[in-house]
């Protein structure tokens, strides 16, 4: 990573050392400076700077103080970030290019995050407005389910996804660390310090239940009511993936137009054909149909 100041500094480097190059090691360099150049303008465009980078490393500072020392408001903090994260992360996905990737806010990831916040916003407009006085019961199932949902795929993820990095100064990269770290460290506070988060928000939450959460057995276990929420994303999904979604990224489309020839223009991106492109299409046809990497990739 170079910022302009010290490609700057590199190029007069080399001007001073150039005297001593052949002309084919000053056109060597001259290339290799070149694509650094070109490296760090796309960087640039992509918000990497001082201040952005400066601001992502201040922000990982404070997730980790507010985790470590005020885990009662670190559902506050998750709120705030992801007021400010999706829609920025939203707004870069629409101008993706060269296809549309708000599709991609389908994904099992985002659509869980959307209801955690839902669900948060629901529980204070429930103690400072509504007054519905949600049953303890119907908290404990939304929390069982919620909490192995977080703890279970969206922690798993952030081990096989290659795209769940620390990149300081890109909003992307950080935002899908967000959605998928930040569940898991949210359900720990609620598990290992309700006490703490009921004695500074008692009108909101009721974690009196917490204890009684049982992992595997039963039918109110986190196994059992995750793998239902699981189910209730899936099986629409993959109707909609079968059906629609599968044919709109493609180069050419089964979709035709209004002449009924011609096929429609690939707009919409999604997830699955993204993973797809990572290696996951040739990795699948080598070993299911001992498919050669070469055919894989010019399909």
């Amino acid at each position: 990573s170079v910022f302009p100041d010290q490609l700057n500094a590199q190029h007069e480097s080399i001007d001073a050392q150039s005297k001593n190059m052949s002309n084919t090691e000053k056109t060597k360099v001259l290339e290799i400076l070149t694509k650094i150049d070109s490296l760090a303008q796309r960087r640039r465009s992509e918000g990497f700077d001082e201040i952005h980078f400066t601001w992502g490393v201040v922000n990982c500072l404070l997730v980790t103080f507010v985790f470590g020392a005020l885990p009662q408001h670190f559902w506050l903090l998750y709120l705030l970030e992801s007021f400010y994260l999706f829609p920025t992360r939203f707004k870069n996905l629409i101008r993706a290019k060269p296809m549309n990737q708000a599709l991609y806010y389908l994904d099992f990831c985002w659509i869980m995050n959307f209801v955690g916040v839902v669900l948060l916003l629901l529980l204070v407009s429930d103690a400072l407005i509504m007054d519905f006085s949600t049953p303890d019961i119907f908290r404990q199932y939304i929390f069982t389910g919620i909490f192995g949902i977080a703890c279970g795929p969206l922690l798993g993820a952030t081990a096989v996804l290659p795209f769940v990095t620390f990149l300081f100064h890109d909003v992307n990269s950080m935002t899908s660390l967000f959605i998928h770290i930040y569940p898991p460290m949210l359900m720990y506070t609620f598990k290992w310090h309700s006490s703490d988060i009921n004695e500074a928000w008692p009108s909101i939450f009721h974690l009196n239940y917490v204890d009684e959460i049982t992992f595997f057995s039963g039918a109110e276990s986190v196994m059992m009511v995750s793998s239902i929420i699981y189910a209730a994303w899936f099986v629409p999904y993959t109707a909609w993936m079968l059906l629609i979604g599968i044919d709109l990224p493609r180069k050419f489309r089964h979709a035709k137009q209004r002449d009924g020839v011609t096929p429609k223009v690939a707009v919409y991106d999604t997830v699955f054909h993204s993973s797809m492109r990572m290696g996951a299409y040739e990795s699948f046809g080598k070993f299911l149909w001992n498919r050669p990497v070469e055919v894989s990739k010019k399909h």
